[in-house]
């Protein structure tokens, strides 16, 4: 059970590490992303480089096929990891909230996640973006919840200790 918790991050900070390693190849490809908002405001341009910056740092693979428009401009990040930081922001304002995800469920919706991406990595059916928006929130709601729920754990275990 121990290898659910910490295996997963384990296994995503590897994947990052894998990305932050090979960041030389993107160079090109996010200069393009640059030209391309050209005509917005100097806040917008900072805080969307921020966003391409932790996307190349969590391992978003920013296919701008696979993510979403406005007008011209792609966003620096792809439909599922949007997907997965919407699901973590709500993960932590419905905790904040005092509502806590049963750990089952969020064992469940973060598995959707995954049999979506499997799907589709292994060519049964393709995914749109939609879809991964969708999946993403599930996985990032699922994630995060889990996380909540073995640091509320651990906080409690160790109130009981002092």
């Amino acid at each position: 059970m121990y290898q659910v918790f910490f295996g997963l991050p384990v296994f995503f900070c590897t994947r990052a590490f894998v990305r932050f390693v090979r960041d030389g190849q993107r160079k090109n490809k996010n200069k393009d992303k640059d030209d391309n908002c050209q005509r917005m405001p100097k806040m917008w341009k900072s805080v969307l480089r921020s966003i391409q910056e932790i996307g190349d740092r969590s391992g978003c693979h920013q296919l701008p096929e696979r993510s979403f428009k406005i007008n011209s401009y792609t966003l620096p990040v792809c439909a599922r990891c949007t997907g997965v930081f919407i699901g973590q922001l709500m993960a932590v304002a419905l905790f904040l909230f005092g509502i806590q995800c049963p750990w089952l469920l969020a064992v469940f919706l973060l598995a959707l996640m995954g049999f979506d991406w499997m799907l589709q990595h292994l060519g049964i059916k393709q995914s749109t973006n939609f879809r991964r928006l969708f999946t993403g929130i599930c996985g990032g709601f699922g994630l995060f919840s889990i996380y909540i729920f073995v640091l509320v754990f651990i906080y409690n275990s160790i109130k009981l200790i002092i």
